[in-house]
């Protein structure tokens, strides 16, 4: 599912101020939204040209 459609989830820095809940760890390490950012990181190459 898009990140966008899914509900009810938090992820790293969410904020409750108010009320109550249960939480379930669906994922860790790269598995997570930011693991993915950081795959998609060391896939960048880059090319440097000197003139």
């Amino acid at each position: 599912m898009p990140l966008a459609e899914r509900a009810n989830m938090a992820y790293l820095g969410t904020n409750v101020v108010y009320g109550r809940g249960t939480g379930v760890v669906t994922a860790t390490g790269m598995g997570t939204e930011m693991g993915a950012i950081a795959s998609m990181l060391q896939e960048v190459k880059t090319e440097w040209k000197c003139y």
